[in-house]
């Protein structure tokens, strides 16, 4: 039985690295027109399931059950899946090698331009879903930046040393889109907080 599920494992991690892996010509471009997809659906995906993690678990005593909520980070979601995917694609185009001097490189350059970067376009993009004016956005990006900037770098340095480091390329947005489960929830909760609170607790 064992042996079965260990093969059966191994059919499947082969067949997915058959079907997503990029070929010879696809790694001079951008990579298959099937992985940008496959980790845009998942990165909408576990962005909604995040949010609903987030209300379900920790919310739900407080308030009801938001869906438009849910449905604004699952389509915030898809729009980061791509940017996702092509910075991963250009920062491995850009720094190459497998030492850890390269690893901590890589990891030094996703902490201080992306990350900055993912925080903005996720607050900014989820005040426009919400309907608000420029001036409120701008606002609540400048409440909320620091505190979420603080809280990227308690997850995302150690996950990203093991992203680089261990796993190949063509999974490298996969595995961000894992970690990002966890990402989101904390993020919904930031999102979601008044700005007064965050504003005292900074």
């Amino acid at each position: 039985m064992y042996w079965g599920a260990t093969r059966s494992l191994s059919l499947a991690v082969a067949s997915f690295r058959t079907y997503f892996q990029p070929n010879a010509t696809a790694r001079r471009g951008f990579g298959t027109i099937r992985l940008l997809v496959f980790n845009t659906a998942l990165s909408g995906t576990l962005y909604a399931v995040g949010d609903a993690i987030q209300q379900k678990v920790f919310e739900s005593a407080l308030y009801p059950y938001d869906y438009a909520r849910t449905i604004r980070m699952l389509v915030l979601g898809l729009c980061v899946g791509p940017l996702n995917h092509f910075w991963y694609l250009q920062l491995d185009r850009l720094v190459v090698g497998k030492g850890m001097a390269v690893v901590a490189k890589k990891m030094i350059c996703d902490q201080l331009l992306f990350a900055p970067t993912c925080i903005t376009v996720f607050y900014l993009g989820m005040s426009t879903l919400e309907g608000k004016r420029w001036a409120a956005s701008k606002e609540e990006l400048q409440i909320k930046f620091l505190p979420s900037y603080k809280a990227d770098w308690t997850i995302w340095p150690a996950a990203q040393m093991i992203n680089f480091y261990f796993i190949p390329g063509y999974l490298r947005v996969t595995y961000v889109n894992v970690v990002t489960l966890v990402w989101t929830t904390l993020l919904s909760y930031l999102k979601h907080q008044d700005l007064n609170d965050v504003s005292q607790n900074t």
